[in-house]
């Protein structure tokens, strides 16, 4: 095995520089299936031969930094200098952190159906408030009764703000 430099990938190849200039291989670059992913010129390439002669290829890369605990997967992507840019970290804990772990997705429809009945109780009470009556003036033996309407029904809705794309539990 060959530890080496990558120099440049592009489509399913890379370029790599083993012990010098002079001294530059494209080994084949394989990746497990449904997983596409170029490395960065500064990531350290692990090189095997084959039982064809020329026909190298690459195991995998040596890892920079190590951000998993035991039984933990995570994956992610680097900008074009090498810094981290997204990641994706499924913890030993049952949990998942997509993007970092500063807040939470929320499970849409329970929170659309306590949404619905804040409305609805909220609405019911406008209903029941704009109705109902307060004594008038009275002058004499007389008295008139006066209506206000002051409130008006809610029309809100969290239905924008369903992620369709993403299912959780």
């Amino acid at each position: 095995m060959i530890l080496a430099k990558v120099n440049k990938a592009t489509a399913a190849f890379i370029k790599v520089l083993r012990y010098g200039k002079s001294d530059v291989i494209t080994p084949e670059y394989c990746l497990p299936h449904g997983i596409d992913s170029k490395p960065n010129k500064s990531d350290i390439a692990a090189i095997s031969n084959t039982a064809d002669k020329g026909k190298d290829i690459v195991l995998g890369y040596i890892k920079q930094f190590n951000q998993t605990s035991e039984g933990e997967i995570r994956i992610y992507a680097n900008d074009a200098q090498g810094q981290e840019a997204f990641s994706i970290h499924l913890k030993n804990n049952g949990t998942i952190e997509i993007g970092g772990a500063n807040d939470f997705l929320a499970r849409f429809n329970e929170l659309k159906s306590g949404f619905d009945t804040l409305k609805n109780n909220f609405n019911t009470h406008v209903q029941n408030y704009n109705t109902h009556v307060h004594p008038g003036v009275t002058s004499g033996g007389s008295s008139t009764l006066v209506t206000t309407t002051v409130s008006t029904q809610s029309t809100a809705s969290i239905d924008n703000a369903k992620i369709s794309e993403i299912k959780v539990l």
